[in-house]
């Protein structure tokens, strides 16, 4: 479907350009400027709506799209303002409240799941209620891993051999924040005084800080695995209802013979042991849901019958939709935050990505084509800002070629200014369009005095 509307879009912009073309062809008559700079600078404007147009589409396309690491990553002296702009979700996710609860940020997160989730499946009153019970005891495990179970963790160390140790969340995250003070040191001191002979080190402490996280941004995977693990099972008793009574005891008897035994093979390993334990669910997890598909999802293709919402269960629980879809993730598409819990972060993403999006589409039919111009190089200019190519500054992995000063950026947002300066949208475009239908552009010169 998501292809479908997007080759629709791409339609209707191609199909609103064409119009903008043949009802535009008597301004090409104009003496000045010359035909063929007026073609080129048309064709330079359709290059760089595509440009927009795409980037921003790929992003509205990707609901789990953020600037986040792009703006933690900032360099250059506005840097510090681009990284608070981003901020640390991770973090925030992982730390616990005074209490002993999971933080607000993470809390809020399973709240919105939880409703999609009961959204998604259309839950009765106590099937809702039993949703919110196996989201309750998921938050009270996840608070208790966070707070007081350690893991251990391999320590970032100049020399082999390996170091690891046991540490809890609270003793990681403060690991995290010493390096990337350590990052800081090297930009604010390092770098300053050294120039080219400090990027090594500098290199250096940032792939160690973000290697910490790496790891932490894994574990915070898990949490979120477990929880979604738990809300599944609220589905499978939900398929329960729909077995017949010999059938259904015997599903019901394997799965709590799965379970226990799966119990004493994690009360029987190491609790620092996060990934093992987790590992061990998977299998417990994977048998399952292979009893389930057994009944409701036979070889033969004679399902059971069932009734809608066990058939929508089955269809997303069972029958797998795609390659991309984790096996223990009962909801088709990441879930998003409602708009009134949206951050600063969260409204300059949407701002960027349905900005770039908008200034394509306007630069690709010529409709308010200096306006459009005129924002796309204000996108440019912040993108620019962010990672400019400063001189005693490592370059960033991500570029092709080599910089100082001028970069890719920087050459697009020159060519909008200078389209900002010229009527290409009335040379071929929906402006031309505006003003062939614009009543004031048939008055006789002497009652429109001046105006051109």
């Amino acid at each position: 479907m998501s292809i479908f509307v997007g080759w629709a879009v791409v339609g209707l912009v191609s199909a609103l350009f064409l119009v903008g073309v043949v009802l535009a062809v008597r301004s090409m008559s104009a003496p000045d400027p010359a035909r063929p700079t007026r073609v080129l600078l048309v064709l330079l404007r359709l290059a760089i709506g595509w440009h927009f147009f795409v980037e921003g589409m790929d992003k509205v396309h990707t609901p789990a799209w953020t600037s986040a690491g792009y703006l933690r990553e900032a360099t250059g002296p506005l840097a510090p303002r681009f990284r608070s702009l981003a901020g640390d979700a991770l973090v925030d996710a992982l730390e616990v409240q005074s209490d002993g609860s999971i933080s607000s940020v993470l809390d809020r997160d399973w709240e919105n799941y939880l409703a999609a989730f009961e959204r998604f499946y259309e839950l009765s009153e106590g099937q809702s209620h039993e949703a919110a019970a196996a989201m309750s005891r998921a938050k009270i495990e996840a608070a208790k891993l966070l707070s007081s179970t350690p893991k251990i963790v391999e320590k970032i160390a100049a020399y082999p051999p390996p170091l690891k140790v046991p540490m809890t969340m609270a003793e990681r995250l403060k690991e995290y924040d010493e390096l990337k003070q350590r990052v800081r040191e090297k930009e604010e001191e390092d770098l300053p005084l050294y120039g080219s002979a400090a990027f090594d080190a500098w290199k250096t402490a940032k792939a160690n800080a973000n290697r910490w996280r790496a790891e932490l941004q894994k574990d915070l995977l898990l949490l979120n695995k477990q929880m979604k693990r738990v809300l599944r099972d609220v589905l499978f008793q939900i398929l329960d209802d729909q077995l017949p009574a010999e059938k259904g005891k015997k599903i019901q008897a394997a799965v709590k013979k799965l379970r226990d035994q799966a119990g004493k093979e994690v009360a029987a390993a190491d609790a620092r042991d996060w990934d093992a334990i987790d590992s061990m669910l998977d299998k417990r997890d994977a048998a399952i849901t292979d009893l389930y598909r057994a009944v409701f999802v036979p070889a033969d293709d004679a399902k059971l019958p069932v009734d809608a919402q066990a058939a929508l269960i089955r269809d997303n629980t069972l029958e797998r939709r795609g390659k991309d879809q984790p096996s223990f993730d009962p909801l088709l598409t990441p879930v998003s935050r409602p708009w009134g819990q949206w951050d600063l972060l969260d409204w300059s993403d949407h701002i960027v990505k349905y900005g770039l999006a908008a200034v394509g589409v306007m630069l690709l039919v010529g409709l308010a084509t200096r306006l459009a111009c005129v924002a796309g190089a204000a996108f440019l200019l912040m993108f620019f800002l962010a990672m400019p190519p400063l001189p005693g500054w490592p370059e960033s992995p991500r570029v092709e070629g080599h910089y100082l000063f001028i970069n890719k950026n920087v050459i697009e947002m020159l060519a909008l200014l200078v389209l900002a300066t010229t009527r290409s949208g009335r040379w071929s475009g929906l402006d031309g369009v505006l003003q062939f239908l614009n009543p004031w552009r048939w008055r006789k010169p002497a009652e429109a005095g001046k105006i051109t």
